[in-house]
């Protein structure tokens, strides 16, 4: 007689919000703005539709992201406009050969971001962000550049200009 696997609740709990977070699409987006270090701007969004995550499942999907490891797949991005007032995004699509936390996940990316802004024209930099999911998902630069817009990748700049 065969014997029985033996119940893993925390193993269940895993698969269930690993399901969870694959069935809904939801990132994590990051946004840095150099002159206002500190002011970060950390929002679950889906990358569904482009909107942020209900207020009544953002504790859910919030644990989903911060209780167990995950393999991510991340988009930086460094916001920028020249001269011309022509803005413009600096990316590169990232998927990280670990397995991490979220709470992990803020000092792992931080080598990257520094990376892609040294790389940029410093008076042209307006703000960095990335879109971090546990999906495998790819983000094209056009969905990307619409993805930070509407969470304010480019308000500073309407800031200033309005000063």
């Amino acid at each position: 007689m065969s014997k029985r696997k033996p119940n893993n609740p925390q193993a269940r709990l895993a698969r269930n919000c690993r399901a969870l977070l694959a069935n809904s699409q939801v990132a994590v987006m990051n946004i840095d703005r150099p002159a206002h270090p500190d002011l970060v701007d950390q929002r679950l969004i889906s990358l569904r539709d482009g909107k942020p995550i209900a207020l009544s499942q953002v504790r859910l999907v919030a644990n989903a992201f911060c209780d167990f490891a995950h393999s991510w797949t991340v988009y930086f991005a460094v916001m920028c406009r020249d001269q011309q007032g022509d803005q413009y995004i600096k990316a590169e699509e990232i998927a990280l050969s670990g397995i991490y936390r979220a709470g992990q996940l803020t000092d792992v990316l931080e080598h990257f971001c520094r990376e892609l802004r040294d790389g940029c024209n410093a008076r042209h930099l307006i703000s960095s962000g990335w879109i971090a999911n546990t999906s495998g998902i790819a983000l094209d630069e056009a969905r990307a550049y619409e993805l930070f817009e509407k969470f304010g990748g480019w308000a500073h700049v309407e800031r200033t200009q309005a000063a």
